[in-house]
């Protein structure tokens, strides 16, 4: 069997439509999301976004990919959303549907179901607008460069998000910790960072395509938080709400999602040796 495509590969061999079929497909109304991994994860972030300061805040997804899925709970609070990413389908992708254009993916469902959580199923619409006029920006973003933005220029934001990204970018565990404090530079001190990602994955499906995954427990995320200068843990799995990923797409087993606060950095001061 070949071996999973790297990061160096989703130019040529990543299929953006098909990705949205295979994970976020559900019906007009949305219910399929009450029991599937999709629906879980937008309803964590939804409760996440929640406890978060209303207003005029900014946030930052990294890695977007072609699914605005989890940007609808974050511009139900945040004035300004940037969406950022790799590959220049997924960017298309997003570009599509901001634009209206009839050959977007449809993404009723979600709206439907986010419209329903507050109880509003019939304003639906209102939510689509809302998003829509909170992507202010859908930029490039390679994390293996020592600024991931490059050449744009932003001030470090309130909230930084991540889904499925970093493991994906990252051939090792130092890559992914390398990955993690680069996009660090661009959260504010004292502001939440909302990583969510597999657990134990080496790979996941695309259509017939097979895309490498870092393989990362619980443990090594918290590490490499702790040394990106991260505290307070907030950890949601998917395991403990009885939801699974889909083991003809990934060899995944377990989904986390982990909410941290960065820390402001240690003052300056002389070296205190270690314990004998």
């Amino acid at each position: 069997m070949s071996k999973p495509k790297t990061r160096y590969d989703y130019g040529r061999d990543f299929n953006a439509r098909k990705y949205l079929e295979q994970y976020y497909k559900t019906d007009d109304d949305g219910k399929g999301l009450e029991t599937n991994l999709s629906g879980f994860i937008f309803r964590k972030l939804n409760s996440l976004f929640e406890a978060c300061p209303k207003g005029k805040g900014r946030l930052m997804d990294v890695g977007t990919g072609p699914s605005i899925a989890y940007l609808i709970p974050g511009s139900l609070k945040f004035h300004y959303i940037y969406s950022t990413d790799f590959t220049p389908g997924c960017r298309m992708e997003l570009q599509m549907w901001c634009a209206g254009d009839s050959a977007a993916y449809d993404w009723i469902g979600y709206f439907k179901y986010a419209a329903r959580l507050d109880q509003k199923e019939e304003e639906w619409e209102d939510y689509e607008e809302r998003l829509r006029n909170s992507i202010i920006a859908i930029l490039p973003c390679d994390l293996m460069c020592s600024d991931p933005l490059v050449p744009e220029k932003l001030t470090p934001v309130d909230v930084l998000t991540a889904s499925f990204t970093f493991s994906v970018a990252a051939d090792d565990y130092d890559d992914f910790e390398n990955c993690l404090e680069r996009m660090s530079e661009y959260l504010v001190v004292g502001g939440t960072l909302i990583l969510t990602d597999w657990i134990d994955a080496s790979y996941y499906m695309v259509d017939d395509e097979k895309f490498h995954v870092c393989k990362l427990t619980e443990e090594e995320y918290l590490k490499a938080l702790k040394y990106a200068g991260y505290s307070e843990f907030e950890i949601s799995k998917a395991s403990d709400s009885n939801v699974s990923s889909n083991s003809a797409l990934t060899d995944a087993q377990d989904v986390i999602i982990i909410k941290a606060v960065k820390k402001p950095p240690l003052p300056d001061g002389p070296e205190v040796p270690d314990s004998p």
